[in-house]
């Protein structure tokens, strides 16, 4: 990994998410970022052509987080 990490453009950006398992999860960001900004962080997804899918409650309404 250290020799790895030598070869890394310095100003290089990376991503590094822990909820995942079919796509980038966004419930470690519950309490971080308001539900407006999370909105607006999953309309920009779609504006790109990004899927963005909500968890669904046992009686299969929509869930905000």
């Amino acid at each position: 990994m250290g020799a790895w990490f030598a070869g890394v453009a310095r100003g290089q950006t990376f991503l590094n998410f822990t909820a995942s398992h079919d796509g980038i999860g966004v419930r470690p960001l519950q309490g971080i970022l308001a539900d407006k900004e999370r909105d607006w962080l999953a309309a920009q997804v779609k504006a790109r052509g990004g899927k963005v899918s909500m968890r669904a409650l046992s009686d299969g309404s929509p869930s905000s987080l």
